[in-house]
């Protein structure tokens, strides 16, 4: 399998909100830049499906990296 190419970004982001949203990304199972990839992911295609549509997949996203959590947990 292939990797994608990745590209560097440095983003400036409130403090408060960042020390907050660490939180939730620890808990959600995500890493610091993957979830950031996918909320973008996720934006990019809201221009092209309905947005019903682009939630229930954030969820699903959440859903699997939760569980790629406990796996990797368990082992």
């Amino acid at each position: 399998m292939d990797k994608k190419k990745k590209t560097n970004v440095h983003l400036k982001i409130d403090s408060e909100i960042w020390d907050q949203a660490l939180v939730v990304i620890e808990e959600m199972g995500f890493t610091q830049s993957g979830f950031v990839e996918m909320m973008i992911r996720r934006f990019v295609q809201a221009e092209t499906v309905p947005m019903g549509q682009v939630i229930g997949e954030v969820l699903q996203d959440v859903l699997n990296a939760q569980i790629r959590k406990k796996k990797r947990a368990r082992s």
